[in-house]
């Protein structure tokens, strides 16, 4: 067993010597006053001595001096060991910002008085470069950056994010960390690089209290990475699961049942089975999102292209760029049950609403066979509702396709983030 070390140490113990018995309490090793070594009993040590070193020994009975200040090499954790999340912050009474980490560009606001104020967005961008991570206008587009800290490695699901991201995810002896060519920066300093933008619309009067949003998948790593970062700035912080600010501000009487929120955004649709007092599952899939159907619209009328006017959309690129970009614009001003009017190339397309459907059903099932995964979880469970939520507008017939498949109300609440962060404004 190591021995302590002590610069300075009181004793009437005399020194242990060679023919003595073994000690049955471990002991001591101060320097005395000829600056030689002398073992004391450990019952000698007082608190406010100095240990600078420890003895080890090794299998030929050698003592080697270790010194304190050097601690042993340790295995470097995957991920940093942070502090934990402080208590609740009632969000009723005195202003406190609203952080959400949640939509392709994350939002900043305050609540006061149970309302949410006017917003203020920032697409998240990153820049990874020698120097570090910063925020750049021309970096990397990063959304959901947050969902992926934390994990087991390798993800399935990290994998399929940052794949269909353009983004290299990397494991090292210090945790996850992003990749830019031969530039590698941990995964913890992109997200923390995420505040200063989070907190700027703010200004330099920031409020005592925040609630950060973040998606229910979310790791406790990742939420108490932003919790120690927002407290070191003076904020009293709560974490809230947007699945649970959804709920609180959707008014859904639960009535000891269960309620399941899906929430479709550009990329991704996750899926949270919740009841009133906690998250009881998550599912997430990154290839199902706004952008899937939109372009399963763009296959179609392709197809339609070629049989009609004989144009093969698919042998030109910029064309099925220019077809996205429209049917992305049809699906968010599109009024429900309007046809979408497409020009490829000077070669007009109208898309009824019943093909529209038709086409998208498959989707649109997906969107509740996700929703069926985390509910056979709690198979006992009584489902009172679905709380449906996208980041834009979303596909004609989803609602009609998710009513069907669980049978309950499908309550279609606003696009984009207002609805959470009515929920959050909301006093617990």
């Amino acid at each position: 067993d190591p021995f302590a070390l002590a610069e300075s140490l009181a004793s009437d113990e005399p020194a242990a010597t060679a023919a003595d018995e073994p000690p049955t309490l471990p002991e001591a090793i101060e320097l005395g006053e000829d600056e030689e070594l002398v073992v004391v009993d450990a019952d000698a040590v007082g608190a406010g001595d100095r240990v600078v070193g420890e003895i080890e020994v090794d299998a030929d009975d050698q003592v080697a001096l270790v010194d304190a200040d050097e601690e042993p090499p340790q295995a470097e954790p995957m991920e940093p060991a942070l502090t934990p999340a402080p208590p609740e912050v009632a969000t009723a009474g005195a202003p406190v910002v609203l952080l959400d980490w949640c939509g392709s560009a994350m939002t900043t606001t305050t609540a006061a008085a149970g309302e949410p104020g006017e917003p203020s967005f920032w697409v998240p961008r990153l820049k990874i470069a020698r120097a570090g991570v910063t925020p750049a206008e021309d970096g990397s587009y990063l959304p959901g950056l947050l969902s992926w800290l934390g994990r087991r490695w390798p993800s399935p699901y990290v994998l399929a994010a940052t794949r269909r991201l353009g983004v290299e995810l990397t494991a090292t002896a210090k945790g996850l960390a992003l990749r830019s060519g031969d530039e590698l920066v941990p995964l913890a300093d992109a997200i923390t690089a995420t505040v200063e933008p989070m907190l700027a619309p703010l200004g330099d009067a920031l409020p005592e209290a925040a609630v950060v949003l973040v998606p229910s998948n979310v790791t406790a790593v990742a939420r108490r990475l932003l919790v120690d970062r927002l407290t070191v700035l003076g904020l009293s912080v709560e974490v809230l699961d947007d699945s649970r600010a959804v709920l609180r501000g959707s008014h859904l009487a639960l009535a000891g049942g269960v309620a399941l929120h899906l929430d479709v955004s550009l990329s991704e649709t996750r899926a949270t089975l919740l009841d009133e007092q906690r998250v009881i599952a998550t599912a997430a899939a990154p290839d199902l999102g706004l952008w899937d159907a939109d372009q399963t619209v763009a296959d179609w009328a392709a197809l339609e292209l070629m049989r009609q006017r004989g144009l093969d959309a698919q042998a030109e690129p910029s064309l099925l760029d220019s077809l996205l970009d429209q049917i992305a614009d049809r699906r968010r001003d599109s009024p429900a049950g309007e046809p979408w009017s497409l020009d490829a190339a000077g070669v007009p397309l109208t898309l009824e609403p019943d093909g529209l459907t038709q086409h998208l059903a498959p989707v649109s099932e997906r969107v509740g066979l996700l929703g069926g995964q985390v509910l056979d979880l709690a198979s006992e469970a009584r489902l009172a509702g679905v709380l449906l939520t996208t980041e834009e507008p979303t596909w004609p017939g989803l609602a009609d396709v998710l009513t069907a498949l669980f049978d309950v109300q499908v309550i279609s609440l606003e696009p984009g983030p207002t609805a959470r962060l009515r929920g959050a404004a909301a006093a617990p």
